[in-house]
């Protein structure tokens, strides 16, 4: 199947927005950690992908494509949250510096360990946070000027034909 310029636009803006959730991770802890990125962004990109999926779905199935708009939040919205916070709470051990070693049974916050982990999991939880937010806010903001065009280039096309008829008639 063929991909329109818009949908590879949106790719590229789901992409850079991913980045620049990761960028702000690493101004906030000032560290040279510059890989972690791909992770929080391979997540937030999925979502992604997988909401304009279910739009895409969903407007073959509603009377237009303003009504699948919110559809598509309201069924997404649970798996985004889902897949986010679970993530992030799994990560706020190694963001809080807590080990837990299971093999002598001790937990210890700060080792010399925890501090690379430390950053590590600091970057990917504040770009994933970042990029849930783009995915449940900017994504459908973005399909609905899409539509928006759209619609505004058919009436305006349909104008544009009248206009002509009525000059070639009389």
């Amino acid at each position: 199947m063929k991909k329109s310029w818009v949908k590879r636009e949106t790719d590229v803006l789901i992409v850079g927005t991913g980045l620049a959730g990761l960028r702000a991770a690493i101004e906030a802890r000032r560290s040279g950690q510059r890989v972690l990125l791909i992770d929080k962004s391979l997540i937030g990109v999925n979502n992604n992908i997988v909401l304009i999926d279910t739009f895409d779905r969903l407007k073959g199935t509603t009377k237009t494509a303003k009504e699948a708009i919110p559809r598509t939040g309201a069924q997404r919205l649970r798996p985004v949250l889902l897949t986010s916070v679970t993530t992030i709470l799994g990560l706020l051990p190694m963001v809080l510096g807590v080990n837990i070693d299971f093999i002598i049974r001790e937990i210890s916050i700060g080792a010399p360990a925890m501090q690379w982990w430390s950053q590590l999991s600091t970057a990917i939880v504040f770009g994933l946070g970042f990029a849930t937010t783009l995915t449940l806010v900017v994504t459908p903001s973005a399909l609905m000027i899409k539509v928006n065009v759209h619609d505004w280039l058919a009436r305006r096309r349909t104008a544009v034909e009248k206009n002509a008829k009525k000059t070639a008639a009389a």
